[in-house]
């Protein structure tokens, strides 16, 4: 049996093609989180909390207010 290479003793093997995914900050950036509804932020921001803390903590917790509005309250 013949291995391929300088001599090397290591088998041709073929290799697994390499993954085209855009790189990590590219991937990031065709994101776009769906803003939060303003009624979701009336109801926080009608319980004390600032519109940019409630804005920010909606769209952490995927616009859910009952998740949003545990974080809020518990200080997060």
């Amino acid at each position: 049996m013949r291995y391929g290479g300088a001599g090397g003793g290591v088998p041709n093997i073929p290799r697994a093609p390499l993954n085209n995914a855009p790189p990590p900050a590219a991937a990031a950036q065709q994101f776009q989180p769906t803003p939060p509804s303003e009624e979701a932020i009336a109801q926080l921001t009608s319980m004390g909390f600032e519109r940019e803390a409630v804005v920010r903590v909606l769209q952490q917790c995927d616009n859910n207010v009952e998740v949003a509005a545990n974080r809020l309250l518990s200080g997060a």
